[in-house]
């Protein structure tokens, strides 16, 4: 559930819209980059990254509304949500809610839908805005690589 869209327990109540003022990116390749691949602290919002290394990666799907939880980047199916391990050449926030996944840009609070794996990444960097919202996940989700 997204902030303002109704909901009042304690995980909803944590769910936060980014601030107009926030600009941040994860380093991607060809898009520019105002922070370092799987840096630490990305503003108001950080999102949990694997070092992507090839093409390829699981065929499960992930549909469900982009949002935030903890100041973390999280996918909300209709069951709960999922902390997403990002590739880390896949994604950057290009504008204070819209964030561009392999090119596509989506805003918060939109549905995307991702393949992958049900499964935490191997060597995945975890901000420490991130670990809350990881703690408490209904599931984990690391997104297959293109």
């Amino acid at each position: 559930m997204i902030a303002g869209h109704g909901g009042g327990s304690g995980a909803s109540r944590r769910r936060t819209r980014v601030l107009a003022s926030v600009v941040l990116a994860l380093g991607t390749a060809g898009l520019g980059a105002c922070a370092t691949p799987g840096s630490d602290e990305l503003g108001a919002i950080s999102a949990i990254t694997y070092q992507s290394q090839g093409a390829g990666g699981g065929t499960a799907m992930l549909q469900g509304l982009l949002g935030v939880v903890d100041h973390c980047l999280v996918v909300e199916p209709a069951d709960g949500f999922a902390v997403v391990y990002w590739p880390s050449t896949s994604l950057v926030v290009t504008a204070p809610d819209v964030v561009t996944v392999f090119g596509k840009a989506y805003r918060l609070g939109e549905v995307i839908d991702l393949r992958g794996d049900y499964t935490a990444a191997a060597g995945a960097v975890v901000p420490s805005a991130c670990q809350d919202a990881q703690a408490t996940a209904t599931m984990e989700f690391t997104v297959a690589q293109r």
